[in-house]
């Protein structure tokens, strides 16, 4: 609704946007609004949120040990590598004849254990990335259910998840 006020064209501008702008309603000061919820935590939620944190903790298990594994064999790789690459240091160290091919070839075979245990270490690094995820995620859904077990017994507090003291 637009109105023409006939005094200036500030005043006008002025009815435009009032007219033109929606209010906002806010509550008197010291007044708060409190928020309402729409249904009750079931026993069925409680059930599923603490499901599904079981579920993301047992996941998150398995990965760790993924993870576990993935570092134990790129430790025993870094530490074969290491010593194939101290018998090719030794290849070149004093040399008073020519590198043979035999010797060049075992410089090139250190030289691939060393970047064999480096992906390994990568890998073992990136699983143990994955399980930390993994059991924060478990850990939030814990705290969820927690929530959920909590409000579940406020909605119901004659609910068999009651535990007794």
């Amino acid at each position: 609704l637009i109105s023409y006020v006939h005094d200036s064209p500030s005043t006008i501008s002025s009815v435009v946007q009032s007219t033109t702008t929606p209010s906002r309603r806010t509550p008197p000061l010291g007044i708060r609004i409190a928020s309402t919820r729409i249904h009750s935590v079931s026993e069925e939620d409680v059930l599923e949120a603490v499901e599904q944190a079981e579920a993301l903790w047992a996941e998150a298990l398995e990965a760790r040990k993924t993870a576990n594994a993935l570092s134990d064999r790129a430790e025993e790789e870094a530490e074969a590598a290491a010593g194939t690459a101290k018998e090719a240091e030794n290849i070149f160290q004093n040399r008073t004849q020519p590198v043979s091919m035999q010797q060049l070839v075992q410089v090139d075979a250190a030289a691939k254990s060393n970047l064999d245990a480096t992906s390994m270490v990568n890998r073992a690094l990136k699983a143990s990335e994955d399980a930390d995820r993994l059991e924060q995620m478990a850990e939030e859904a814990l705290r969820k259910s927690e929530e959920r077990l909590e409000q579940h017994l406020k909605d119901f507090p004659d609910s068999p998840l009651a535990q007794e003291d």
